[in-house]
């Protein structure tokens, strides 16, 4: 996704000290860790286990096999269906 942002104020000057100080090299990549953290801050269940890029990866890729039509997601009941002998163990 393309879009753009003006920033300016404390936060431009945040940005173009952590550019210079060799944190980030671009702005993009400053904004884009700003946004991870906020996932990781108000969602760590979601953020949490897609920051190892290999999983990463693979979910890029059933979002693509998704939008070609060669995969659809489950709902929760039929994700679960494999492990309804274990979730009545549990939860007795």
């Amino acid at each position: 996704m393309k879009m753009l942002v003006e920033i300016s104020g404390i936060p431009e000057n945040i940005m173009n000290v952590l550019i210079k100080n060799g944190i980030f090299k671009t702005k993009s990549e400053v904004i884009r860790a700003g946004i991870m953290k906020l996932g990781d801050e108000y969602d760590p269940l979601i953020i949490k286990p897609i920051t190892d890029k290999r999983a990463l990866k693979k979910i890029m890729q059933i979002e693509d096999d998704v939008k070609k039509g060669r995969k659809r997601w489950l709902s929760e009941e039929e994700a679960l269906v494999p492990y309804k002998n274990i979730l009545k163990k549990i939860s007795r």
